[in-house]
């Protein structure tokens, strides 16, 4: 996330950045005020996402246990869609690209302005779900939960106390280890 914050004070009010990230920094929590930025005052052009993390042979970097996306983005501030490739192997087909605008990540993530990884035809059935006004949305019931140990917001129960349980995060268990 520093790193692409000191690319966009680093690059001329014309200049064009691309970086590969870690995946999760374009859906994260803690990367809400890094997305916010980006949307706020440059333009995000293209995104193309690897995800897959099990498959060596698929992983874009072998020996990258983490979904990567090569993201590119505009100085300035423009009205663009943004150009977004998914592939669970190591290279993007045309046929799994779709534009994305700005104005319907908000609606569907207003407050962390999160980057859906989904094709065209999930994406279209999230906007009518979005977009109907009987839907009622999980946090107005209840406290949502992410479905792993957020390292950033569960420091207070972690512990270097060698009698608690060991906590292991899921890039330390391997098929055979």
């Amino acid at each position: 996330k520093m790193f692409y914050s000191l690319g966009f004070r680093l690059m001329s009010k014309t200049g064009i950045q691309a970086m590969i990230i870690p995946y999760g920094i374009l859906t994260d929590t803690t990367s809400a005020n890094l997305r916010k930025h980006i949307f706020n005052n440059h333009t995000l052009l293209k995104i193309d996402a690897f995800p897959e993390r099990d498959n060596t042979n698929k992983r874009v970097f072998e020996d990258v246990k983490m979904s990567t996306a090569i993201i590119i983005c505009y100085a300035a501030k423009l009205d663009l869609d943004i150009d977004i490739g998914i592939s669970y192997d190591k290279k993007i087909e045309n046929t799994n690209r779709m534009k994305i605008s700005i104005n319907d990540i908000i609606k569907i993530s207003p407050e962390l302005l999160q980057i859906p990884l989904t094709d065209k035809d999930k994406f279209k059935i999230l906007l009518k779900v979005i977009n109907n006004a009987k839907i009622i949305k999980m946090k107005s019931i209840s406290e949502c939960l992410t479905g792993e140990v957020d390292m950033t917001f569960a420091k207070s129960s972690l512990t270097e106390n060698n009698k608690n349980n060991k906590l292991l995060k899921g890039v330390q268990i391997d098929r055979y280890l």
